[in-house]
C-alpha cells in the first residue's frame, strides 16, 4: 500500500472538534437573547478543553438549520480543495442540496441570513488544536470565523430580459 504525498496545507494545525462542540443553539430564543454559549470538557491529566462561539450582535448564535447548511457548504469546499480556500457556489445549487425550493423567497432570505450568522460568529477554541507536525493536541487559543467571508453577487433584470 503506496501511503499517499502530503501537500503543505496538510501539515498545519487544525481545530479538531468542530462537529465534536456545537456552533449553533438549539433554542431560536436562546440564539436571540444571549450573546455566546460556552462548552468546558474535561481532556484529562488537569487539562480542560473550552469551546465558546460568540454570535453577531444583531444576528444572534446561529441555529439549528444553520448547522445543516452550513454542512453543505463544507462538503461543497471539499470539493474544491484544490482550488484553496475560495470557491463559487449558487444559492439554487445550495437550496437543492438542502431539498428546499430554490424559487421560494423566505428559502433564499433563510439561506442569506445563514451566510450573514456564519460570517458573524466566532469560535474561541482554547486547548483543542491538534498540530500534526508534533502529533499531539496543543494548548493555543486562536479565535475563527465559521465562514471567514463572502461576496454575493445579485444580477439585476431589465425589463423583458430573459433568464
Amino acid at each position: 500500500m503506496q501511503r499517499p504525498e502530503f501537500r503543505p496545507l496538510d501539515r498545519i494545525q487544525v481545530e479538531m472538534n468542530l462537529l465534536e462542540f456545537p456552533i449553533a443553539s438549539y433554542s431560536r430564543r436562546y440564539a436571540k437573547s444571549q450573546g455566546s454559549m460556552v462548552v468546558h470538557r474535561d481532556a484529562g491529566a488537569g487539562r480542560v478543553f473550552k469551546w465558546e462561539v460568540m454570535g453577531g450582535a444583531n444576528l444572534g448564535l446561529p441555529v439549528p438549520e444553520d448547522l445543516d447548511h452550513f454542512l453543505v457548504l463544507l462538503h461543497e469546499g471539499n470539493k474544491h480543495v484544490e482550488t484553496g480556500p475560495q470557491y463559487h457556489f449558487s444559492f439554487w445549487k445550495w437550496a437543492l442540496a438542502l431539498d428546499l425550493d430554490p424559487t421560494s423567497g423566505p428559502v433564499l432570505k433563510g439561506l442569506h441570513r445563514t451566510l450573514k450568522r456564519l460570517v458573524a460568529s466566532t469560535v474561541f477554541a482554547e486547548g483543542s488544536w491538534w498540530d500534526a507536525d508534533s502529533g499531539q493536541r496543543v494548548s493555543i487559543e486562536r479565535p475563527f470565523h465559521l465562514l471567514e467571508s463572502y461576496e454575493l453577487f445579485k444580477r439585476v433584470k431589465r425589463p423583458g430580459q430573459i433568464d
